[in-house]
């Protein structure tokens, strides 16, 4: 099978990347022709180490202005085939075009060209940005769906952004007019993504459950001392629920919370036992210190699909205390492979802190768990005979 993979990038310093390459890895194992073409170029060699012996195409925009100037015009003329996409899928005649990630960073142009060109088409969105103004639906403490609902103007009237953004708004509502005629099959990684993409209008025929993948690669070792602290790592965001296990911890002062935010955090007043690592990354201490932490804290809020964060605690052989929504009530059961709590059960999130002390045979029975729920999820030919079936699961005609 002839497979165009169309992807923001094949960085392997970013999770799209990561999860585009081993989308990329699965589908030529089992003997599939796939090309990748980029959307987001970002100075990088077009022949990729990640990918080997491959061509990656660059299909990027013009870069500002020229690239403003570009998206205005589609939204006052309507969008336009993209010239290099024509030209790429004129001369691969792929079988499939597989957008990964579906999002609001390619142009409507893109998507314009596959419904011309009548192709077969999957989307694979990581997070709700394809509708949500902020990305994650989730506003005011609440999963949020009001665009979807009562249209894309709620992002301003809501004040998810302001006035002057209003054009993106503007390319979203265009965005699912288009993709709306496309011959498609749409990924979803869990029950609740379900729900939302069949309120955005995609037939419940078309949603096919697929996880967003990751290559394990890393094995437990023993380089590491369990510490006196948990971890957590990853944007300080509202709907990561940072504040709320800040809010946690600072009634619990006996135990110690370190934050390693993806950017960082200034002028916080927090209490003594929360602590902020501004600058831990990967491959400057972020992963040590990860092993070494009591559990890593997955405390997203919003309805999320696979984070990461998640899936790389489970890899490192860490405890895993998360909150019970979006694909973590999928994948994720109380003491069998994590520790799951209500994200308002104060009481829960202090019992599993207490438990985690205390009760070593159940971490390790949880840590074993976790790992063979990691491996199950992202086993290569099960990932691969899946795509194979959503591919061929288009009508005839």
């Amino acid at each position: 099978m002839k497979v165009l993979l169309i992807c923001e990038s094949i960085n392997a310093n970013q999770s799209g990347g990561k999860a585009a390459t081993f989308i990329h890895k699965v589908l030529t194992c089992r003997g599939h022709n796939v090309s990748v073409a980029i959307t987001q170029r970002q100075g990088m060699s077009l022949q990729s180490e990640s990918i080997p012996n491959s061509i990656i195409f660059d299909i990027s925009e013009p870069r500002r202005f020229l690239r403003a100037l570009s998206r205005l015009k589609s939204l006052v003329l309507g969008p336009k085939p993209d010239k290099k996409l024509h030209a790429l899928l004129t001369r691969l005649k792929p079988d499939i075009v597989h957008f990964a990630s579906f999002d609001h960073t390619k142009s409507i142009n893109l998507y314009e060209t596959c419904v011309r060109l009548n192709l077969k088409t999957v989307l694979q969105p990581w997070t709700m940005h394809f509708y949500c103004a902020q990305g994650f639906s989730y506003r005011k403490s609440a999963h949020c769906t009001l665009c979807i609902e009562k249209g894309f103007i709620n992002a301003i009237t809501q004040k998810c952004i302001s006035a002057q953004s209003f054009l993106k708004q503007l390319e979203k509502y265009q965005l699912k007019k288009v993709v709306m005629r496309l011959k498609v099959k749409v990924l979803s990684s869990s029950v609740s993504f379900d729900s939302i993409l069949t309120k955005y209008g995609f037939s419940e025929k078309d949603v096919c459950r697929f996880p967003i993948p990751y290559e394990p690669k890393r094995t437990i070792s023993n380089d590491f001392k369990v510490g006196d602290y948990y971890i957590y790592y990853g944007h300080p965001a509202e709907h990561k629920g940072v504040g709320k296990i800040i809010e946690i911890f600072t009634d619990i002062p006996d135990k110690t919370l370190i934050i390693a935010p993806s950017v960082p955090i200034e002028d916080q007043r927090l209490p003594e036992n929360v602590r902020v690592r501004n600058g831990l990354e990967w491959g400057n201490g972020l992963e040590q210190a990860i092993k070494n932490s009591k559990a890593v804290i997955i405390s997203s809020l919003w309805e999320t699909s696979t984070e990461y964060s998640l899936y790389e605690a489970m890899e490192l052989g860490k405890p895993i205390i998360a909150f019970n929504v979006g694909v973590h009530r999928d994948i994720l059961k109380d003491k069998v492979n994590a520790y799951v709590i209500e994200p308002v059960d104060k009481t829960g999130f202090i019992k599993a802190l207490t438990q985690i002390e205390n009760d070593r045979n159940l971490v390790n029975r949880i840590v074993d768990n976790a790992q063979m729920t990691l491996q199950s999820i992202n086993d290569p030919k099960s990932l691969s005979l899946k795509l194979e079936e959503i591919y061929t699961s288009y009508p005839l005609g």
